[in-house]
């Protein structure tokens, strides 16, 4: 008996010492700290996260619970196979981006022969139908009948900074269930300027790369932030399509009944300020390489070597070409350029690639 009250009175320590010490580490700490000559008690602060319930998944002060966000990802994923007779072989994967069937994926997934089939999250199977290519990435879009489907919300990449996280969502053979994999942020969108990488305007350039370690197994399944919204899709080469090129081409497709992007029709190179000083020039901006022949950029007297300072009256290389264009209808854009040292202005009339 006088054993078991010991025990009791160990395990009421215990807890009320757990208790006292994260309140006297998050309170009185920090208050004493902020007195005249204790600042220094601010190296006694903990900043580990507390482990609430070892029996669940650990949240760390990131705030995510990885598998919910595993879960509503799934949700909007679908899995594609070709038929062929009794013959059926995975494609690949896809996100679902509206309620009533229509299927983001990878050119790479539909290149084997066959009828396609479309797995959703839940084991349900329905004939799936190629749509529309993007003329400027790898980007396929299907369709299938069905309606009232959970879909994919998208965000902005251009807001990821390096070292935040982001889970990956692959394939599955089984219903519910998915492979995922989780990795950190490398390089954002908007950190590719170089003094020797030709961008191409045609072209998605722009992209995120992360430390996750994934496999073909994921090719055309969405890449998710920690708000669990669609922040890029895996592309055929284990890149990132971003979710700019995904929601453009989604509207494109709503509006057009295929994909269009605007033609600009130059190579450049993405010069930050410090890198223009290098190559001897006053500031940043886009440097033109070369111009397409025929091209809108052409006709409207862009030549080589012009640095691009502004576009549709925003400064470069502040903001991004490639999300300004993404963005523009096919209507005029002005640019402003730097041509030996003078300024000029032009008006691309961009058209419908």
């Amino acid at each position: 008996m006088l054993r078991n009250k010991w025990i009791w009175i160990l395990v009421i320590a215990l807890v009320v010492g757990g208790i006292g010490g994260v309140l006297f580490n998050r309170f009185v700490i920090p208050w004493l700290a902020s007195m005249p000559g204790l600042s220094g008690l601010h190296k006694l602060e903990s900043s580990n996260p507390v482990i609430i319930n070892r029996r669940e998944e650990v949240q760390i002060n990131e705030g995510a619970n990885y598998l919910d966000l595993s879960k509503q990802a799934a949700a909007f994923t679908v899995t594609i196979y070709s038929q062929s007779g009794a013959s059926f072989r995975f494609l690949g994967n896809g996100i679902i981006a509206s309620s009533d069937g229509m299927i983001l994926t990878s050119r790479a997934n539909l290149g084997a022969p066959g009828s396609l089939v479309v797995v959703t999250n839940d084991g349900t199977s329905f004939p799936g139908t190629l749509r529309a290519l993007d003329p400027r990435s790898e980007l396929a879009v299907l369709t299938i009948s069905a309606n009232n489907l959970p879909f994919a919300q998208f965000a902005d990449a251009w807001d990821l900074q390096a070292a935040q996280k982001l889970i990956y969502v692959g394939r599955s053979n089984k219903e519910f269930t998915r492979q995922f994999g989780l990795g950190q942020v490398t390089q954002s969108v908007d950190n590719a300027s170089s003094l020797d990488r030709v961008f191409y305007t045609e072209a998605f350039e722009n992209t995120i790369a992360s430390d996750a370690k994934i496999t073909s197994d994921y090719i055309g399944g969405p890449i998710i932030n920690l708000n669990g919204k669609v922040v890029g899709m895996t592309s055929s080469s284990l890149g990132v399509l971003i979710s700019e090129d995904l929601s453009t081409a989604v509207s494109s497709y709503f509006q057009n009944g295929k994909i269009q992007r605007p033609q600009f029709g130059a190579k450049n190179l993405n010069l930050s300020t410090p890198l223009a000083k290098l190559k001897n020039l006053s500031r940043g901006g886009m440097l033109v390489v070369s111009v397409d022949d025929g091209s809108p950029a052409k006709l409207a007297g862009l030549a080589t070597n012009d640095l691009i300072i502004s576009v549709d009256n925003q400064p470069l290389p502040q903001s991004n070409f490639e999300k300004i264009i993404n963005q523009h209808g096919f209507n005029d854009m002005p640019i402003t350029v730097l041509r030996n040292g003078t300024e000029v202005n032009l008006t691309i009339k961009l058209q419908p690639k």
